[in-house]
């Protein structure tokens, strides 16, 4: 297994959310890089339940361009989550990641992917951070984690990925409905390639709009 350090920039688009017309936009807060903005307060029902998703930052992923053309932004990415609040003696990052509440990942898109794109990028992506004891007991949550994928992305559309507190994930994809999986690992995967200490990404600014660190 390679460490997942060495794969989360070339295999992750990480994808993941577009918004539900029942979410609330009534402020908004900028990328500093993209100028993208996004709400600072994101509210909807799930489960007869309101829920309400607060801003912790968003950053910018590029890649290299090929024949050294610099970098080719691919997307920007907002999180959001419940009870933004670390607690003392608990790091911001690993408030994000242990905290069982509602977290969403918004993927705003300045290139098109096609829905083939996420599947080979995710299959790569489990079959290298995952033992391959892990791989199988995965095996039907990774099947239907990639059927979810059913629709290519275009410049500017966007796309969410919402990690309930009973593991659920939610996949909203532009001009479907939502999809929601069944309760398994998949998310806590996904969200430690951006949030854990193997990243290699400006975890940073994922975490700017936090009151505390």
């Amino acid at each position: 297994m390679q460490p997942l350090r060495h794969v989360i920039c070339g295999v992750i688009l990480c994808a993941l959310p577009v918004f539900n017309t029942a979410q609330s936009q009534d402020s908004t807060f900028a990328e500093l890089k993209s100028g993208k903005k996004f709400p600072a307060q994101i509210t909807f029902t799930r489960d007869g339940k309101e829920i309400t998703l607060l801003a912790t930052g968003a950053i910018q992923f590029s890649k290299e361009a090929k024949r050294g053309a610099g970098e080719a932004s691919r997307y920007v990415m907002a999180h959001h989550m419940e009870a933004a609040t670390p607690e003392s003696l608990q790091t911001v990052y690993a408030m994000i990641l242990e905290r069982p509440v509602t977290k969403q990942m918004t993927l705003d898109f300045e290139r098109e992917a096609s829905a083939e794109d996420f599947k080979k990028m995710y299959a790569r992506f489990f079959a290298k951070t995952l033992q391959p004891a892990e791989y199988e007991q995965l095996r039907s949550a990774i099947d239907e984690f990639m059927a979810a994928f059913s629709v290519d992305i275009k410049t500017n559309e966007r796309l969410a990925l919402r990690w309930l507190p009973d593991n659920r994930l939610v996949i909203v994809l532009p001009n479907a409905t939502e999809k929601v999986l069944q309760p398994s690992a998949i998310a806590s995967w996904i969200w430690k390639a951006w949030f854990s200490e193997a990243s290699q990404l400006d975890r940073a600014g994922l975490v700017e709009k936090l009151p505390a660190r």
